[in-house]
């Protein structure tokens, strides 16, 4: 995730700025401590390479904006001539600077901490923990040289600039929206359930690592207990346990297709009949098995008519369906008033789950069958368009009851989603699972504090930075795409610095492999912006081991030094 920073410096009568790379928009620099020795210059520490740095000068305005180029120099002395004399300083390389003053472009501050906005910045101000650049009263604060600025408030600086000069602040247009507080997060959770809802069945897709397979529980939780108990604020533990609940009851089916995956597997098909000690007999015989579509839709119509016992066939739970169905709309006349009755019958029934990983690497057509027009929500048992097929083996009835809901993964870096099946991508809703490498800071290194090292943490906020770059070249390379970004969760399994170098060697470096197909020269390209051999992948030997924790350490500067 790019962040925005502000810097706040005085530029009049500053003797110590006569070198070029001091220079406004050339370098950001401070000392490590203030006068006190209050370390109050960390966040020099926190910048990525293409953050976005906009630039306050003598107090009075906006007058530049540039990217960040390299990682923090710690080694940097602070120039004699300086207020704080030759003293140990933060030094950080800008580029692409934008001169808004030479432009008749800056923006005074008071366009920004004005009465108008007075209510946003508030809010603003209490909803953060880490120090802004104002205070309560709408005047600058002292001492802060450089501060976070969150997405609210860059969103109403690009405001300011948009309302006098009729366009985003350059640098600015693809961050100004992405307003992801609480309310928004809920208002998305509702409408992808919306969409799950009105289908009956979705597919989440995205590049590998982005955390499909572990998003179906918390979907699946969900649709379970939507209306019935609050979800959407549970830890991913809690999520867990209800899941494994969910599943040990037989509420919540799990299954991963494959390339040689059958409709018999799924649906219903002829198999040799064993003997359950595993002895051999002389003779062969064969039995009807049910796949796993057909006992979830099984046990989905039976829980809802409170059928305990499963001996019977699907067929005669149809029937008994019917039987019930007639019963309750026996003293209604229109058919319009029996279809409401029946579909307020299905209102609160329990609700089941199937849940279909990889559902991409299957053959989709032949595993699905005739069944494929029985997804439709309104296809579906008691629903305005009831359909029902005659299976091929049983020759029993078959239709899919509305409380049985399937949610598919798939992984684009196998297959486009342009490339599904027309008649499978109209019956389900899709949600795409991007890249948010900001969640390995929120929900990794946060939240299990206690369990990573200490020393790894630099190395996995420079994987962030390292992989946001490859990210960016790749979704930029017509011949590979955004399709095969590489997700955060490949993170999520580093506590330590053994973890950080086994992620890379053996995971994210063989998915490049894959994705340029062993051509080393384009993978160099990718991550060095240059063809040769390098130290760490030649087209003579291939991926390298990586000596020790300090060898990454020099691959991720080298990435990063090279966007």
């Amino acid at each position: 995730m790019t962040n925005v920073w502000l810097e706040k410096r005085i530029v009049k009568g500053r003797s110590d700025l006569k070198e070029k790379n001091l220079q406004l928009g050339n370098s950001l620099w401070s000392p490590q401590n203030d006068k006190r020795g209050a370390n109050i210059y960390s966040s020099m520490l926190e910048v990525k390479v293409n953050d976005i740095v906009l630039h306050l000068t003598d107090n009075k305005h906006i007058s530049g904006i540039s990217k960040i180029a390299g990682l923090v120099d710690t080694n940097f002395k602070c120039p004699p001539e300086s207020e704080w004399g030759d003293v140990d300083g933060y030094y950080v390389k800008l580029k692409d600077f934008i001169d808004l003053t030479a432009q008749n472009k800056a923006i005074p501050k008071e366009k920004i901490l004005s009465l108008k906005n007075k209510k946003e910045l508030l809010e603003i101000l209490n909803q953060r923990e880490e120090a802004i650049f104002y205070n309560k009263a709408l005047n600058l604060n002292q001492g802060s040289y450089l501060t976070k600025v969150p997405v609210k408030l860059t969103n109403l600086i690009n405001n300011a600039y948009k309302d006098q000069y009729k366009e985003n602040i350059p640098y600015l247009g693809d961050i100004v929206h992405k307003d992801e507080d609480s309310s928004t997060i809920k208002r998305k959770t509702d409408l992808n359930n919306n969409i799950l809802f009105k289908k009956k069945q979705l597919i989440l897709y995205g590049p590998p690592g982005t955390g499909k397979t572990y998003n179906t529980k918390r979907k699946a939780t969900e649709i379970i207990f939507s209306g019935k108990r609050q979800v959407n604020n549970l830890k991913q533990e809690d999520i867990d346990q209800q899941y494994n609940e969910l599943k040990e009851d037989g509420r919540i089916e799990f299954i991963t297709f494959h390339p040689s995956y059958s409709y018999e597997e799924f649906v219903e098909g002829i198999t040799i009949d064993i003997d359950p000690s595993g002895k051999s007999t002389e003779q062969l015989n064969y039995k009807l098995k049910h796949g796993i579509f057909k006992q979830i839709a099984m046990k989905a119509l039976g829980h809802s008519l409170g059928v305990e016992n499963f001996n019977i066939s699907l067929g005669e739970l149809i029937a008994k369906y019917r039987t019930e169905m007639r019963e309750i709309t026996s003293d209604l006349n229109s058919n319009l008033e029996k279809q409401e009755e029946i579909k307020k019958w299905w209102k609160d029934k329990p609700r089941y789950v199937l849940i279909i990983d990889e559902i991409n690497r299957g053959d989709i057509s032949k595993i699905f069958g005739e069944l494929v027009t029985l997804l439709e929500a309104d296809k579906r048992l008691g629903m305005e368009n009831e359909l029902v097929a005659k299976l091929p083996y049983s020759q029993e009835d078959f239709a899919i009851p509305p409380n049985l809901y399937i949610i598919g993964t798939m992984n684009t870096a196998d297959k486009s989603i342009a490339l599904i099946d027309v008649a499978l991508r109209r019956r389900f809703g899709f949600i795409e699972m991007s890249p948010d490498l900001e969640k390995v800071i929120t929900n990794h290194i946060d939240h299990n504090s206690e369990l990573i090292s200490e020393d790894v943490i630099e190395g996995l906020k420079n994987s962030i930075t390292a992989l946001e770059i490859i990210n960016n070249r790749i979704s930029s390379d017509p011949s590979v795409g955004r399709d095969k970004q590489i997700g955060h969760s490949f993170l999520f399994k580093v506590f330590n610095q053994a973890d950080l170098i086994l992620v890379w060697k053996n995971e994210i470096l063989p998915l490049l492999e894959e994705y340029y197909y062993g051509q080393y020269s384009r993978i160099n390209e990718l991550l060095f912006k240059k063809m040769d051999d390098s130290y760490w992948l030649s087209q003579k030997e291939g991926i390298k081991d990586f000596q020790d924790y300090e060898d990454l350490t020099m691959f991720l500067d080298e990435v990063i030094n090279n966007g």
